[in-house]
């Protein structure tokens, strides 16, 4: 792919008035569930859960399961039981609210240009929407969601904007592009302010102030910039900072859940990589090295041991073997989240302690600290979702 371009949807892609759409949305959900309890109650309760969805940290949790634990359970009902009701809400009542959106002209046109282009393009929406709706409000600004690599939804994201986990669960999904990446959305805070943290280019559509130093304007500019940087293209250049590092080994995880849940079982065994790996080769290759390599090493340094205890660790990091050993990628998945996690832990407390200049290992008068460790860690996820994604794409 020449170009990758993530899109927000509401307010990018779609013009929502959101000041006007969200009050009539929780009014709307409001007198569904009000036999449950009183209108007032249910928006409360919805702003709660959303409230839990966006604090959400862990990678293998979906949005959806964290809603509805703050939500459906404090009503005294479950997910199942309403499971009717809003799919009916979704279908007759949530279609009500389009008259308070409007079209954006040049959306359609540039949608088909990049297509036209052969660049990949997802929509990056914050995901506090089921697909159902989400669905609606791309129909609604007159594209279709087919026209997307994926549109993130809380039926399948696990973070959400502006954690930069959100946008490295993104990234992961599209398998980490080689090629430039660039995002194009409204809002400073939610959209170009991580893809700015993370190094990738980014357009901001509309936005309230002149700022000389983001590329900015209407919707219709987007077209003019993206040719530009399909004349002149730059490969990406990822940030190092501990803040995207962390970002990227939380989201790891996140992408392979979803894939689990998403990529039929014959696909996990039946296809290799040029190395000759399969997917269940590769997510057990994810699992040996964090519960093998990295986990011991972060808690090594939780422990104060000296750099002469790394060498050999660092020297397993490198290694590429074949991974034997259960064929589940379900009990992969499992023992490699649990070992992440606290990996995670270790990591953040490393971070804070400002730890990342002890060196682990010397070769002659190079030095390799443990910044560098956690970079390569970084990209050794990235590449083996690299590699994942082009399976499950053949």
């Amino acid at each position: 792919m020449p170009l990758t371009v993530l899109f927000d949807l509401d307010d990018t892609l779609l013009q929502t008035h959101g000041a006007a759409f969200l009050p009539y949305y929780f009014k709307a959900l409001g007198e569904t569930f009000s036999f449950l309890a009183p209108e007032e109650k249910i928006i409360q309760q919805v702003r709660f859960a959303v409230k839990k969805m966006i604090e959400n940290q862990d990678p293998g949790r979906i949005l959806k399961d964290v809603f509805a634990e703050h939500f459906y359970k404090p009503l005294g009902t479950t997910e199942n039981a309403c499971k009717t009701l809003l799919k009916d809400f979704y279908n007759v009542e949530y279609p009500k609210l389009e008259r308070l959106v409007s079209r954006k002209p040049a959306a359609k046109p540039l949608i088909e240009w990049c297509h036209s282009q052969n660049i990949q393009s997802a929509i990056t929406t914050d995901p506090l929407f089921p697909a159902m709706a989400t669905r609606h409000r791309i129909n609604w600004a007159g594209l279709d969601p087919q026209d997307f690599v994926f549109f993130t939804t809380f039926d399948d994201f696990h973070f959400t904007k502006p954690h930069l986990a959100y946008y490295a669960e993104a990234l992961g999904r599209l398998g980490w592009p080689e090629a430039p990446v660039v995002m194009v959305g409204d809002n400073f805070n939610h959209d170009i302010q991580p893809m700015e943290a993370f190094g990738y280019s980014r357009f901001w559509v509309d936005p309230d102030i002149h700022d000389p130093g983001q590329p900015h304007g209407p919707l219709s500019d987007v077209q003019p910039f993206l040719k530009k940087l399909l004349a002149d293209p730059v490969p990406p250049k990822l940030n190092s900072d501990p803040s995207i590092l962390l970002a990227i080994l939380r989201s790891t995880p996140a992408v392979l859940d979803t894939w689990i849940r998403m990529v039929p079982e014959d696909k996990w065994h039946g296809t290799f990589t040029h190395d000759d790996l399969n997917l269940c080769d590769i997510i057990g290759s994810f699992a040996l090295k964090e519960r093998q390599v990295y986990l011991p090493l972060w808690q090594s340094l939780i422990e104060s041991q000296g750099p002469q205890q790394f060498s050999s660790k660092i020297e397993d990091n490198k290694k590429t073997e074949k991974y034997h050993g259960t064929c589940d990628p379900s009990e992969l998945f499992a023992s490699f989240l649990v070992n992440r996690k606290h990996s995670l832990i270790l990591l953040e407390k490393i971070f804070d302690n400002r730890l990342l200049t002890i060196v682990l290992q010397k070769t002659g008068t190079a030095e390799r600290t443990l910044h560098d460790l956690a970079i390569d860690c970084a990209q050794h996820d990235r590449a083996l979702l690299h590699q994942c994604y082009e399976i499950i794409n053949i």
